[in-house]
């Protein structure tokens, strides 16, 4: 109920990213997503796709934002920082 009232109102993203599989990579990540001030609520890391690249991982993260904007520039922030990020849904994709 909460989610679906924070997606209505541009504040939950769902989000896969994918960054490469070394040591300290996911913390990294999540790190920069804190320095957004952005909240993680879920995240799922995953070697097992047949999509991903040798020596890369996806990570599936659910976000809490203070709204579209603010989702926007976490996005924009991620891919400036050379993550390949796909918008799943609370957001309009960019």
């Amino acid at each position: 109920m909460i989610e679906h009232g924070l997606a209505s109102g541009g504040r939950f993203l769902r989000l896969s990213v994918r960054c490469g599989d070394r040591p300290g990579e996911l913390a990294r990540l999540l790190a920069r997503i804190a320095q957004q001030r952005a909240n993680i609520v879920d995240v799922a890391h995953s070697r097992q796709n047949p999509r991903l690249g040798f020596g890369e991982v996806e990570v599936a993260l659910s976000v809490e934002t203070r709204g579209p904007d603010h989702s926007a520039a976490l996005i924009g922030t991620l891919r400036e920082a050379g993550y390949l990020v796909a918008v799943l849904s609370g957001a309009r994709q960019t």
